[in-house]
């Protein structure tokens, strides 16, 4: 587990509940606005609300908007955080176009910031810098190095994870994956980034947008999901490795 980022952590649930989820989610990331609106009350409603799961959630910009969009969040009162994250990502649509002002002002001004407060918190090169920090610490400042990433998931998340057909650890970190066909359960959508030139986050007083984090490039990678023999106190585990056929 990466370290407790500097300007503080954003918690969903009790702070002693048994299971802790950690989520790395970029602002501008379709899939992860799909996961908030679609998925996430879902898990809220029956592990979070419940006690039995701590969601934390830490920002992962993928982007300069992404930055700047995850700035203003953090500069709201922290009882305000998740809420206006949830409508950042169910109005991703409408700031992600070429005039982001406007909408993303009126979220955050439905959450209580005045327009000042708005401009004066993207010209805070302090707290773009912590943000891109906790992103460097995720990834071990080695991005886009990842190999194999694994999700330990309760039952239910997916259907019936008992009697479907299971891989094994070797079979899955095989070249190329030697699990057997029916035990995949899904797909998964990977975006490696790999940072070219590293950088300070610079939010420039002209432009507040415009931040510079490095150049990246990016790879996108759709991956099988596969159902993985349980390991001793697990009920289910799923997992998947970029290294498929071809790859």
């Amino acid at each position: 587990m990466a370290a407790v980022p500097p300007h503080g952590e954003r918690v969903l649930g009790k702070a002693d509940a048994p299971v802790v989820m950690i989520e790395y989610a970029s602002a501008t990331c379709p899939h992860c606005a799909e996961f908030h609106v679609d998925v996430l009350p879902e898990i809220k409603k029956k592990y979070v609300d419940t006690g039995k799961v701590k969601l934390i959630f830490r920002e992962f910009p993928l982007d300069d908007r992404a930055m700047a969009v995850f700035m203003l969040a953090r500069c709201l009162p922290e009882d305000e955080y998740f809420q206006t994250v949830d409508s950042l990502f169910r109005q991703q649509k409408e700031w992600t176009g070429s005039n982001p002002k406007a909408p993303l002002l009126k979220i955050m001004q439905d959450a209580g910031m005045t327009e000042a407060e708005f401009d004066a918190c993207l010209k805070r090169r302090d707290l773009a810098q912590a943000i891109f920090d906790t992103r460097k610490t995720a990834n071990g400042n080695n991005e886009g190095q990842t190999k194999t990433i694994r999700v330990d998931t309760p039952p239910g998340l997916v259907p019936n994870p008992q009697s479907t057909p299971k891989c094994t650890d070797a079979q899955i970190h095989a070249t190329p994956v030697a699990c057997p066909p029916s035990s995949q359960i899904g797909q998964v959508e990977l975006r490696l980034s790999k940072i070219v030139s590293d950088g300070s986050p610079a939010p420039s007083a002209s432009n507040p947008f415009n931040l510079t984090a490095g150049s990246r490039a990016d790879l996108v990678l759709t991956v099988p999901l596969y159902n993985i023999v349980p390991e001793e106190g697990q009920l289910a585990r799923f997992s998947f490795n970029p290294k498929q056929p071809g790859g």
